[in-house]
This record gives structure tokens, sequence and C-alpha cells, in this order.
């Protein structure tokens, strides 16, 4: 029996809901559950009911051949969202206007994190810079302190020679043999040469030794 105002619960909506969406018309879902057809409707669109076989729904205002736009700041993009909420709301979209807003809400959540990553790669960017800078200043400092070294090496083994140039002089006239004296000589000189060190005296003394050149 059939009543000019009805009430029922949400498993019969539940129900309803489900045999329209399968396909069944409006009046058929009525018949069978014993719903008045005004109603029906009115829980259709506040539920966002829609048949595959439907056609889509009107297009909001501004989205009439629309093309794709490429990627844009969300700032904007949380603003459509809002616009197209408060159309869809305006034209009693409830659904629809709720779901724009979870939208806006969402971008708004994606700029925040977005920001965050931005300021955590600007932090590590800082950081590795740093790090290679110290890096590059060790590596320096090494290069300094051995070239240091060697230097200092360099200067130490010049400053024996000069000190032991006298006696050395001595010792190789003590030398009986002419040649000993000469090889000697020759073997200092080399001595001097691998060290880098001066060895102008030892020469002018060897080239004594040898004499002038026959002839």
């Amino acid at each position: 029996m059939s009543h000019a105002y009805r009430i029922r619960d949400p498993a019969t909506w539940a129900k309803a809901k489900t045999d329209y969406l399968a396909g069944l018309t409006a009046e058929e879902v009525c018949a069978r559950y014993d719903l008045g057809l005004r109603a029906f409707h009115h829980h259709a669109k506040e539920g966002g009911w829609r048949r595959a076989d439907q056609p889509d729904p009107e297009p909001l205002e501004g989205d009439e051949d629309e093309d794709l736009a490429p990627a844009r700041p969300f700032a904007e993009l949380v603003a459509e969202a809002l616009a197209r909420s408060d159309r869809a709301l305006r034209r009693g979209r409830i659904i629809e206007a709720q779901r724009c807003l979870a939208l806006a809400a969402a971008y708004r959540r994606l700029a925040a994190e977005s920001e965050a990553a931005e300021r955590q790669a600007r932090k590590a960017e800082t950081a590795d810079s740093i790090d290679a800078l110290r890096t590059l200043a060790a590596i320096a400092d090494a290069g300094k302190a051995e070239a240091d070294f060697v230097t200092a090496q360099i200067k130490a083994g010049v400053a024996d020679e000069d000190v032991q140039t006298t006696d050395e002089l001595h010792e190789v006239h003590g030398v009986q043999s002419l040649d000993a004296q000469l090889a000697a000589l020759e073997a200092r000189i080399a001595k001097r040469e691998r060290l880098g060190a001066p060895a102008n005296d030892l020469r002018r003394e060897l080239r004594r030794l040898r004499g002038p050149p026959d002839g």
C-alpha cells in the first residue's frame, strides 16, 4: 500500500541506489521499494547517483573546450578548486561541491609538503657545499704540508752539503789516485743533482783537477 508521505530507513535507500545503478529505472526502483518518485530523485541528486548509461553531466561554466593545462602553482589550483566548488553549490550539486572542497584541501597539503621538501633540499645543498669546501681546504692544506716538507728536506740537504763541502774537498784531495778523486767528485755532484741542490763549487773543483783539455 502506498502512502502520500513515506519514511524509509537508510538500508532501503541503499538497496534502491544499488538497483538503480545496476540499471533499473527510477520508476521500477520506486515500485519495488514503495518509494515516492520525487523523494527518489531528491536522494539521487543529493547522493550523486549516476548510472553508466546516463549522459555526462552538464559542464560547469568555463569548462567548455578547456585544454589540459601544464602544471601550475598550487595557489592557482586551490583557487580554481574553490571556485568550482562555489559554482557547483550554487547549482545545487552538493556532492560535487564537497569533492571540489576536498580537492582544494588536498592541493593545500601538497603545497605545504612541496615547500617543506624544497626547504630541506636547500638545506642539504648548502650542507653539501660546505662539506665540499671543507674537503677542498683539507686537500689544499695536505698538499701545502707535503710541499713544505719536501722544501725543508731539500734545504736540509743543501745545508748539509754546504757544511760538508770543505771536508769533502779535503777528503777528495787526500785520495792518492787522481782518478779516485775525480770519481768521488762526480759522485758528490750526482747526489746534489738528485736533491735539486747547486753543485757549482764541486764542478769547478772537478774541472780544476781534470786540467785544461788536451790539444
